[in-house]
């Protein structure tokens, strides 16, 4: 409790000399014409679209939701959108070694995370033989992403099967935002090379962008142990992509995309287990094509996955001496279909409502062909928009999902929108989410269980959003989950076993203190409640605090630095004493420092980012490797 006292004042201290940094840049008379454009900017409303499907205000949206725009991306010195989400009020980052990251959403983190349903423009991402996400395959840059949407908290009424934890939606930007070319290079510590070259064009109404780059680092320390290797290699990441997006614009309110990217893993140091890790080659392709009307969208795409993994198991069930390596060989094809259209009747009235087929076949030597089948589901939901008074709004939807071989689901959700005055919203919402069986809990050769149910989640929350002065932003928000059939992998065979409750709340902050210098911070806290079962396979820090500052010294000249502060985090394991590192891990601190400066009229910007600035050795589980500070160099040059 000492030490979490400390850092919430070393925090503290950090805000007030923010806020005491800041007037000494300030001055005394009016202000400024370029002041009030900084205040009308920072006082607009992000829109969104991942909450409802449409575009509107976030303080309309019916889920607590937070954007993430692609300044605050560019200016945040992280490579991997991992890191860049850290700084997202209850969201659980979690790296086990170079580029194996496991994310969720309040409370709910886990090895082989697989409740967060990750989106590109719309697109599912992860791949469908366990739902995980495999960040580093995503087949974009940093610099072609438009926004970030995250919603904190369920979201199947909108999306369907594994929108359980919440919603990462990924917006790039649109062909033609870009102009030119873009080339981008990284290096620095721990191996890390990372460079990238996006093209842009436009001819007679139709845009284009392609994109093409490469990323490699080495693995990181913490497994002294030789057997720990996997063939003693000591690169850990080795990522080829390349991405192509067309626009037409049939209209002004009318247009059409094609897109269609690749990447190529062939090392990938992950992913990690409770009994041993792996060491991946990974191949994924996609194809999108999206129509896009005033009132209408009908999104189709298709993903495939190839994965092979090097698997060492050290569990003890072989000599822990002489651990056995085996192949793990998986693939998976997914077909999507989904059209949704937006009726106004009147002024008090809205509703909205679609359709969606989904259609996943996965295989490999490591599922069962005698009882494989494809998966498919077809989906259909409605949700509605009442204004009975001005201030006040009540939103009602749910989503009907029909599977092949599961029990059909509805899920629910309901929000009451209160706003007395404009930028002031008191929101309360409820919701039901669930994430159906994969196939390798269903169809794999070992552990297999077709008759497994759903995982559920019901979820409570209560909040508050605002506006003031045109210089603060801010929304405090509480909930509760409870979490009902979730499964045991380690069983044989996989059973529904886990029921807990996990809640807590979240307070956020953002504040405009001069034309030069902006400040955020937030803290959240949750705590997991255990009901019918003594262990539980997820383990979460009770608190978490993130702070930042960004100076802009000059037109050419800016700083950034953000604070990561995690608690201690306790872990049950059955792994054997003798293998086992630790049952938790010590609460840490990450300070990330990004200084760029802009040369040629801003055509170039060359900047040198610290991660980990004060060199916090950590591990973020009990399993991972260790963490330590990170020197990089950045340029990015336009033509």
């Amino acid at each position: 409790m000492n030490t979490i006292v400390k850092r919430l004042l070393q925090i503290k201290l950090f805000v007030i000399l923010s806020i005491l940094l800041s007037y000494s840049y300030s001055y005394a008379g009016d202000i400024s014409g370029d002041m009030e454009d900084l205040l009308a900017l920072f006082s607009e409303e992000k829109m969104v679209i991942t909450p409802s499907k449409y575009l509107q205000p976030v303080s309309e949206s019916p889920s607590t939701t937070t954007v993430i725009t692609s300044e605050e991306i560019m200016h945040s010195g992280a490579t991997t959108i991992p890191d860049i989400l850290r700084m997202v009020p209850g969201m659980e980052v979690m790296q086990t070694s170079t580029p194996e990251f496991n994310l969720s959403i309040r409370g709910d983190n886990q090895l082989l995370a697989d409740k967060l349903l990750v989106l590109i423009d719309g697109r599912t991402f992860q791949e469908e033989v366990q739902n995980t996400v495999i960040w580093s395959a995503i087949p974009i840059s940093l610099e072609e992403i438009d926004h970030i949407e995250i919603i904190r908290g369920p979201g199947s009424a909108m999306w369907g099967a594994n929108a359980f934890d919440g919603v990462v939606n990924i917006i790039t930007k649109r062909p033609g935002s870009m102009k030119g070319t873009t080339i981008s290079a990284v290096g620095g510590q721990v191996g890390t090379g990372i460079g990238n070259l996006i093209h842009e064009g436009e001819n007679n109404g139709i845009a284009y962008r392609f994109s093409v780059g490469y990323s490699r680092a080495d693995t990181l320390p913490g497994r002294e142990d030789a057997r720990f290797h996997v063939d003693g290699r000591e690169q850990g990441l080795d990522v080829s992509r390349g991405n192509v997006m067309i626009e037409y614009r049939l209209s002004q309110k009318r247009r059409a995309i094609l897109a269609g990217g690749k990447s190529e893993l062939p090392v990938y140091d992950g992913p990690r287990f409770d009994d041993g890790w792996g060491d991946t080659d990974i191949q994924y392709d996609y194809l999108q094509f999206n129509y896009e009307g005033e009132n209408s969208q009908f999104r189709a795409y298709w993903n495939k996955y190839d994965i092979k993994i090097n698997y060492l198991d050290i569990s003890g069930q072989n000599d822990p001496d002489n651990p056995l390596p085996f192949v793990v060989d998986i693939n998976s094809e997914l077909y999507n279909l989904e059209w949704n259209y937006r009726l106004d009747l009147g002024n008090s009235h809205q509703i909205i409502g679609g359709v969606n087929y989904r259609h996943n076949d996965a295989g490999g030597p490591f599922i069962d062909p005698a009882t494989r089948r494809p998966l498919s589901m077809t989906g259909l939901f409605l949700q509605e928009e009442w204004r009975p008074v001005k201030p006040v709004t009540v939103i009602i939807g749910a989503r009907y999902d029909r599977h092949t071989i599961f029990d059909n689901t509805i899920s629910p959700r309901a929000a009451i929108l209160y706003q007395p005055v404009p930028h002031n919203t008191f929101r309360i919402s409820s919701g039901m989410a669930y994430r159906s069986p994969t196939p390798f809990e269903i169809f794999a050769l070992y552990g297999a269980n077709p008759d497994l149910a759903y995982e559920k989640i019901l979820t409570y929350e209560a909040g508050y959003s605002t506006l003031l002065f045109q210089r603060l932003k801010g929304d405090v928000n509480f909930f509760y989950n409870r979490l009902t059939d979730l499964i045991d992998v380690e069983a044989d065979p996989n059973i529904n076993k886990f029921n807990y409750g996990v809640y807590g709340g979240e307070i956020n902050g953002e504040l405009l203190l001069n034309e030069r210098f902006t400040t955020f911070f937030n803290y959240s806290n949750q705590k997991l409640h255990r009901y019918n079962n003594k262990r539980v396979i997820r383990n979460n820090p009770a608190h978490k605090v993130n702070g930042g500052i960004r100076l802009h010294i000059s037109d050419s000249l800016s700083a950034n630095l953000m604070i990561h502060y995690v608690s201690k985090i306790e872990y049950d394991s059955n792994m054997p004493p003798k293998l086992l590192v630790s049952d938790t891990t010590d609460p840490y601190t990450l300070a990330n420092l990004q200084i760029k400066y802009s040369v040629l009229k801003n055509k170039m910007d060359i900047a040198l980012s610290v991660f980990n600035l004060f060199n916090n050795v950590h591990r973020e589980h009990w399993f991972g490797d260790e963490i330590g500070t990170r020197v990089l160099a950045h340029i990015t040059y336009r033509m």
